[in-house]
């Protein structure tokens, strides 16, 4: 966060800390109050409002400023700290952490469950938001008697819960930002799904995927392609798999379980390689070019996208590029042919969601990730799916030509064309195209959450 490194040798050192690390006055005199009021030995009225208050708000650059005091007292506790007089603000800042933690299991070994003001958030969420695994850790360990800490429905397993556990903050903040209205969302879809089940002429009867007219897959993927890819594969678990179309009854028994499954020939798809190339290259919508599909983050664009899909057919190169974002749900549902799960979403609110394309020769595809819900359609080829659940979930930059590691006790399936994978939020996956493939992924947010 902040690089450089602050010595006590000069005043001017103390107030070029004072402006980043100023916090809001009245959060802090409040939390000062509440623990001035904490009684280790007895019951205090304010005990919720002390956790609370500690976890609510990142009070690490406070205790990075509370040290940083030109004083005797401040300058002992920095040596016993860090057993120096010099220290870098990152380094104050990662020390708050294990402080904090040992604040609340005082707290929890003296105090028992604190209270939790009414209509907000658990304590567990603020450690996802701020990245406090370790607190996370602590309050997930905590007897049932205890639950009250986690919030209204959390048992440790919401989207927030796993991902402060396993020390995702970033991703948690975002969850946490729409879990609230999600979880009236959840209730409402439920409602809907309830009542049309009972209509007369429901929709939920027929299948749930919609078919494109069936035919072969174009030959012209296999004369494309560069050698398959043969993986020795070490001990790992079956995905689930139903190996005929559905229908949204049956799909919902799958879904409620947040767990993934595959839909053999789901979709009858086609797909000409050279049409698909030559639709791409008349377009103008911006796809990026690398070894995994995030390679913006970390390589230059490609110059013409006609490059680009020369190189993609030339080496291991992965076309990875996003056609819809931040668009309706319904509208993609619709486009998808999911029109089974029309009446379950709730519409009246704008949920992240993204429909992504991608191609890419045999050995390439995208190394160990995590995102929202989301559908995998295979177009044409082959691909092997690698996933984890959300609390062994990993995120690597790794390209998977120089191998997947941590692949033994994952689950794995092979989805050939017209296969469609249900991946859950926060599942963590990585696939390898064993030959030239592409695909349609579709990403979604529902609001529900993981069950146990």
């Amino acid at each position: 966060m902040y690089e450089y490194t602050c010595t006590f040798a000069r005043a001017s050192d103390v107030r070029a800390w004072n402006a980043p690390l100023c916090f809001m006055r009245a959060q802090r005199l409040r939390l000062r109050a509440a623990l001035r009021s904490f009684d280790p030995l007895g019951r205090a009225a304010a005990e919720g409002d002390v956790l609370q208050n500690l976890l609510a708000v990142d009070w690490s650059t406070f205790f990075a400023r509370d040290v940083l005091q030109e004083n005797p007292r401040s300058l002992q506790r920095l040596r016993n700290l860090f057993g120096r007089d010099t220290v870098a603000a990152k380094e104050l800042i990662a020390a708050y952490e294990p402080a904090l933690l040992s604040t609340v299991q005082h707290m929890m070994r003296l105090q028992g469950p604190p209270g939790r003001p009414p209509g907000q958030n658990g304590p567990l969420h603020f450690c996802g938001t701020f990245g406090w695994s370790q607190v996370a850790a602590e309050l997930t360990s905590i007897p049932k008697a205890r639950v009250s800490l986690l919030g209204p429905g959390d048992h440790g397993l919401r989207p927030s819960a796993c991902a402060a556990a396993a020390g995702h903050w970033r991703l948690a903040r975002r969850l946490r930002s729409h879990e609230d209205e999600a979880d009236e969302a959840e209730a409402d879809a439920q409602l809907k799904y309830e009542n049309s089940e009972n209509s007369e002429n429901s929709e939920h009867s027929g299948p749930l995927l919609l078919p494109s007219p069936a035919s072969p897959a174009s030959p012209d993927w296999a004369e494309l392609s560069l050698p398959e890819v043969h993986l020795d594969l070490p001990a790992v678990l079956p995905i689930p798999c139903v190996e005929r179309n559905i229908s949204f009854a049956e799909f919902m028994q799958y879904f409620r379980t947040k767990r993934p499954f595959l839909i053999r020939k789901g979709l009858a798809v086609s797909a000409s390689a050279r049409a698909l190339l030559d639709a791409l290259d008349r377009s103008d919508l911006d796809g990026a070019v690398g070894s995994i599909p995030y390679a913006h983050d970390f390589m230059p664009r490609v110059a013409r996208q006609a490059d680009g899909l020369q190189e993609v057919l030339q080496g291991h190169a992965y076309l990875f590029l996003e056609i819809e974002r931040e668009t309706r749900l319904e509208e993609l549902v619709q486009t998808y042919g999911l029109f089974g799960m029309r009446s379950w979403f709730n519409f009246d609110q704008e949920l992240h969601s993204v429909l992504q394309v991608s191609l890419g020769q045999s050995g390439t595809g995208a190394p160990w990730h995590w995102h929202q819900d989301a559908f995998n359609v295979c177009l044409a080829g082959e691909r092997a799916w690698f996933l984890k659940p959300p609390a062994e979930a990993l995120m690597s930059r790794r390209p998977v030509s120089q191998g997947l590691p941590h692949l033994a006790g994952s689950y794995f399936a092979k989805q050939r064309h017209g296969d469609v994978l249900y991946v859950p939020e926060l599942w963590s996956h990585a696939v390898v195209n064993l030959m030239l493939s592409s695909s349609l992924a579709f990403e979604f947010g529902t609001g529900s959450q993981p069950e146990k």
